[in-house]
């Protein structure tokens, strides 16, 4: 696709549902027998994956326009490997689900997902007497698993991840035993919120989830705006000289939303307003331009916002000043290493960018310009590229656009609506 400034932009947007918890929702009717009703469910190529997952366990489901009818009659073996696509979260919570279901199981994945780290996963299910067996030592896909009834742990999460979070809760929850986690960092909570929401007997204090045995109700939900989604347009509002931008129906849960309170720190013009509460906060976004400071941050931070670590790159582009991004290392381990990506990129258009261990240094006020950009098969990278492309000079050419459809299917006609 190429894509050229905008002279101004004055838009409404209302986003793709968010994938994190589309994902949850799906594996939450794997729980308890029963019919389940989910609106707004993401249709991308990732959800898709968990889709296909929990109807090789025995789901039936039922689309309409706005909703999916699931039924649990009881779940089986699946008579086929489940392959997970580039899906990082359907491997991941898969991996802990499998492993409290009496049944043997084949997970895989694309080349992509071959390469990522599933030893956070399986080190933990092995310490609650999972038999789980990969690819490297027990550290990539494929797995193999032999699902049985696992013990209760306490356990301290080595690594800032939900997902490998999420595993562990749903092999306790399946499992009806007690355990204990501790995160080095809180991450997003999504499922431990909207399972509470549900019955399930959860506790959270600070880093703390206490998991016991319980049961939870059927559920009819509607799945918020994806907020990840929602940072492209934020950043774009808050770097166009000529912006102002509507985000409607957001995800508003404070542990997916710390990169906006990092951008107000730096300047920026955001305002909220919350409509919704329960189970997950949801609202309105308006974004208009900015001035912005330089930011420097750490481990901290960083493993707050990790999806938005490249917009915010951009960002720092645009502040006055040296900005210093610091504890990102985790980046080199997604769908593409995105800290080495992101300066590639940037780079390419004339940003002062220089790629550290674990993070950036970043010279501000940069003129960018337009040219081809290549996106490494990763839709963060896409959607940098595009972001960066509304804000050059010239035109730019971005390469590897069928990637966004990963996470954000109508990305390209949005974009477009900025033209009309």
């Amino acid at each position: 696709m190429k894509i050229k400034k905008p002279e101004k932009i004055r838009i409404k947007i209302a986003l793709p549902p968010d994938k994190s918890i589309s994902h949850r929702l799906l594996f939450f009717t794997l729980l308890e027998q029963g019919k389940y009703k989910i609106k707004n469910l993401l249709n991308s190529k990732d959800v898709k994956r968990t889709l296909y997952f929990v109807r090789n366990l025995g789901i039936e489901s039922k689309k309409d326009k706005e909703s999916i009818v699931i039924e649990n009659r009881g779940l089986k073996e699946p008579e086929k490997i489940l392959y997970c696509g580039n899906s990082g979260t359907t491997a991941r919570l898969g991996t802990g689900i499998c492993s409290a279901l009496s049944f043997n199981f084949f997970l895989d994945g694309d080349f992509s997902l071959r390469k990522r780290p599933m030893k956070r996963v399986i080190e933990p299910l092995r310490k609650m007497g999972a038999l789980v067996y990969g690819r490297e030592n027990d550290t990539k896909l494929p797995v193999f698993i032999k699902g049985k009834k696992l013990k209760g742990i306490k356990y301290k999460i080595p690594v800032a991840s939900a997902q490998v979070k999420s595993s562990l809760i749903l092999a306790s929850f399946l499992s009806k035993v007690e355990s204990e986690f501790e995160e080095i960092l809180k991450t997003r909570d999504h499922t431990e919120r909207i399972l509470k929401y549900l019955g399930a007997k959860i506790e959270c204090e600070e880093d703390r989830i206490r998991v016991f045995p319980s049961r939870i109700n059927n559920f009819s939900l509607k799945v918020p705006g994806d907020f990840s989604s929602a940072s492209f347009w934020i950043t774009l509002g808050i770097l166009h000289p000529e912006s102002e931008i509507l985000i409607k129906d957001v995800n508003l849960n404070k542990t997916r939303t710390f990169y906006m309170k990092i951008l107000k720190e730096m300047g920026a013009r955001i305002e909220i307003d919350l409509k919704i509460k329960e189970p997950e906060p949801e609202g309105d976004i308006y974004v208009r331009t900015s001035e912005l400071k330089p930011v420097k941050i750490g481990f901290k931070e960083c493993s707050k916002m990790i999806d938005e670590l490249p917009l915010l790159a951009l960002v720092c582009c645009f502040a006055e000043g040296e900005s210093i991004i610091k504890g990102a290392k985790e980046l080199r381990v997604k769908e593409s290493d995105r800290l080495r990506n992101t300066t590639r990129i940037l780079k390419k258009m004339g940003a002062e960018i220089e790629e550290i261990e674990d993070g950036w240094v970043i010279k501000g006020k940069s003129k960018l310009k337009g040219t081809r950009v290549f996106t490494y098969k990763d839709h963060r990278m896409v959607m940098l590229s595009v972001c960066a492309g509304l804000l050059a000079e010239g035109e730019t050419e971005v390469e590897g656009e069928k990637w966004v459809e990963i996470s954000y299917p109508c990305f390209f006609e949005e974009v477009k609506k900025i033209y009309d």
